[in-house]
């Protein structure tokens, strides 16, 4: 299962009117008010998890008890930082425990995983408002040329991808379209990567290119005048 990516909490566990623990779906609980306002808090959070072995939990500025926490973005506010690795194949998240740090293992769920018994997590769906752990957006696909390489062609919305173009040449200016946001571009050698996480469509990739080293008097070329590497939807 790959981690990395943002997810949404869909169900709770929570306490019930009779002080007892129960898994709650995230409409039930907002709709019950019998559930104290910490947990309904608690269950509006968004779990962002990183390459590299961090993450955080996210909750809506509108809805943060703290003046205190760290901006995310626009609409979020950092309310935890912790870590989290993989080891025999599994994925741990890290806790603290009187005050020292235990590791608990993320379980899987049919579309999701839990963490700290107490959160089902699920991909993002901007689609609805409903956060339902029976059912996940996607997968979406990568539409791009043959030249490109990514481990699979499909993904979930909020799932990171990683894709290569493998061919940087040193007497060639690239020029690539992405149809996402927040879309990181990075060359290693002869190597372009492009990072992005899923959105809840499609995403379609091209690259421009042109030798520098010929003489060509248009210094912003258009597409026929130069080698233009793409895909049509639905290929």
């Amino acid at each position: 299962m790959d981690i990395e990516g943002l997810w949404d909490i869909c169900e709770m566990n929570t306490f019930d009117s009779d002080f007892n623990q129960v898994w709650m779906s995230v409409k039930d609980i907002e709709g019950n008010p019998e559930v104290p306002t910490m947990q309904k808090i608690m269950a509006k959070q968004r779990f962002m998890f990183e390459a590299g072995g961090r993450f955080l939990q996210l909750i809506p500025k509108e809805s943060s008890p703290s003046k205190g926490f760290e901006s995310y973005d626009d609409e979020h506010l950092i309310s935890h930082v912790g870590q989290w690795k993989t080891e025999n194949g599994k994925i741990l998240v890290d806790e603290e425990e009187n005050g020292e740090q235990v590791w608990s293992e993320a379980v899987p769920t049919e579309n999701g995983f839990e963490v700290f018994g107490f959160f089902r997590l699920i991909r993002p769906n901007k689609d609805s408002e409903i956060r339902n752990c029976e059912s996940s957006t996607g997968p979406y696909k990568l539409i791009c040329h043959d030249c490109f390489m990514s481990r699979k062609k499909e993904y979930a919305e909020g799932e990171a991808v990683e894709v290569i173009y493998p061919y940087i040449a040193t007497d060639t200016n690239y020029k690539f379209q992405v149809d996402a946001e927040g879309v990181d571009i990075s060359y290693e050698g002869c190597k372009a990567i492009i990072r992005f996480f899923m959105p809840a469509h499609d995403v379609e990739i091209s690259c421009f290119s042109r030798n520098v080293m010929t003489y060509n008097p248009v210094s912003d070329p258009s597409p026929i005048e130069t080698h233009f590497m793409s895909a049509k939807r639905g290929d």
